[in-house]
């Protein structure tokens, strides 16, 4: 082995020990020996972006596709690295191109479908997972992904069909199993599921279809009003689920400590509704606080175009170009939006933990709106523990951290609201599934928009719902989640005593911030 190729060979076993900074050392080692090649500048710009150095990872990814005929699967990485820098339309291209290039490539046409899902693209995504199914139809993945994909539009019956197919192909398949569960709550033939559920639980080989089960498990518990067993399934999972997910939890505490002090100063720039970002309405708040019922609601308007959860704020957040001023930053966000989003008089994003950045926002586009769900707090910590968060939300597996979060979030809130005053909308959760005409009149007044009947059937909505409350929107509103913590008030204890601590009711009430 050439002395070029025993470290290209180092540098990829170091990525896949998940020592990148080694990997990237290697990597500019080598580059500097043998100059620049597509799978050194590949396997370097992945190390930079699994380090969370997106930018430069941009860099080094762009001199990659300057190569003449750039591998698919560079393709694919570059659309990854553009997703993490809010440029949506460039990662489409290279999704496309990549699968151009791989037309007969099962592999590479799974990754392209998933990408067009994420970019909102469904017709194109279903697409190729069509070609990629027709190329491999024992893809389980694939099945699951069409499955999933289904279920996003509310077609039940043929989600279940495509789930039934993934798992006759791989019986322990737990993300099948799980949506499967939800779609099976009225079957006959319960004891059977639970007995597939349990075997992908303790027999699957991929931990995270193990973790998806033992979810799906205590989902099926609850269900039973077996909240002890419930409990402990919904223990075991989030344990898995934190060892699969790692994250670097005390930085993310000192970064919202940082954004406390900084934003004291925080004035308006301006009214909401007047000057840049005019149409631009964001929904805020904890994960599970009633966020997705909230969008489905407004959805329901001809007014209003329902955008689902962008990641674009949060790319400019933490990937700014160097020099990049504030012009630059709003035309990148308002690329990253649907085409023809100029034609809607409201204009919403509801990505939760857009709570974080609410100055930063203002700052961009002092006209915009932002709408803060809220929900009792021992409900909203217990609804992020028992779900099932796939990609995201890497705190939602531990109690502490969870009520870390929400603590966070609750003095962050009230520094905006004293701040921005004008600017904010608060919506509770339990009044929105108790009362929805009163508290949608009341939020249409504040965003300038006509009530229509549609608005309040949001369950009759037909466009797909991709977060983890897709199955709940599909039904009327319901109140049943109201006061769901009380089953598990031992394990909530600590919760409970941190909540008192700060001075915080657990009580069912309206925040008083």
């Amino acid at each position: 082995m050439s002395d070029a190729n025993q470290l290209f060979h180092q540098a990829r076993q170091a990525f896949a020990k998940r020592d990148y900074a080694q990997s990237v050392a290697l990597c500019a080692q080598l580059r500097k020996a043998i100059g620049l090649r597509e799978e050194i500048a590949n396997l370097q710009a992945m190390s930079l972006l699994a380090m969370g150095q997106v930018v430069e990872a941009e860099t080094v990814m762009l001199e990659a596709l300057k190569q003449d005929a750039v591998a698919p699967g560079v393709l694919l990485n570059a659309a990854r690295i553009d997703l993490r820098m809010a440029e949506p339309q460039r990662a489409k291209r290279h999704t496309l191109e990549a699968a151009r290039r791989a037309s007969n490539d099962s592999a590479v046409l799974y990754q392209a479908a998933m990408t067009c899902r994420q970019l909102g693209d469904e017709t194109t995504a279903f697409r190729l997972l069509e070609r990629c199914l027709h190329i491999n139809p024992s893809l389980a993945d694939g099945w699951h992904l069409k499955g999933s994909m289904l279920l996003d539009q509310g077609a039940q019956e043929q989600a279940r069909a495509a789930l039934e197919q993934a798992l006759a192909l791989l019986p322990t398949h737990g993300k099948s199993l799980a949506d499967l569960a939800q779609l099976s709550e009225q079957d006959q033939d319960q004891d059977q599921l639970e007995q597939r559920l349990l075997q992908a639980a303790t027999g699957s080989v991929d931990p995270w279809d193990r973790s998806s089960a033992l979810f799906a498990l205590a989902r099926r518990a609850h269900k039973q009003q077996d909240y002890e067993r419930a409990g402990t399934f919904y223990l075991q999972a989030n344990a898995l689920g934190k060892s699969l997910r790692p994250y670097a939890f005390n930085r993310w505490m000192e970064k919202q400590a940082a954004t406390l002090e900084r934003e004291q100063a925080l004035t308006a720039i301006g009214p909401p509704g007047q000057g840049a970002g005019a149409t631009l309405t964001f929904i805020v708040g904890m994960p599970r606080s009633g966020t997705s019922l909230t969008e489905q609601v407004l959805s329901q308007s001809p007014q209003v175009l329902a955008c689902g959860e962008l990641t674009a704020m949060h790319a400019l957040e933490i990937n700014a170009r160097p020099g990049a001023g504030p012009e630059q930053q709003r035309k990148r966000y308002l690329n990253a939006l649907p085409k023809g989003h100029e034609r809607y008089a409201r204009v919403v994003d509801k990505l939760p933990m857009n709570f974080e950045r609410v100055g930063m926002i203002h700052r961009l586009f002092p006209g915009a709106r932002f709408v803060h769900c809220e929900r009792s707090p021992l409900d909203t910590i217990w609804s992020c523990f028992q779900q099932d968060f796939q990609s995201g939300v890497h705190w939602a597996f531990d109690l502490e951290q969870i009520t870390e979060v929400y603590l966070q979030h609750r003095q962050l809130m009230s520094l905006w609201k004293q701040r921005l005053p004008d600017h904010i909308f608060t919506l509770p959760y339990e009044s929105l599934v108790t009362d929805l005409k009163r508290t949608i009149g009341d939020l249409c007044d504040f965003l300038d928009l006509a009530i229509s009947q549609d608005m309040l059937a949001p369950h009759t909505s037909s466009r797909s719902v991709k977060t983890a409350s897709r199955q709940q929107v599909r039904k009327a509103v319901y109140t049943s989640s109201v006061d769901k913590w009380r089953h598990y008030e031992r394990l909530l204890a600590p919760a409970q005593a941190k909540l008192h601590a700060a001075g915080i009711s657990d009580r069912r009430t309206k925040s008083t911030d």
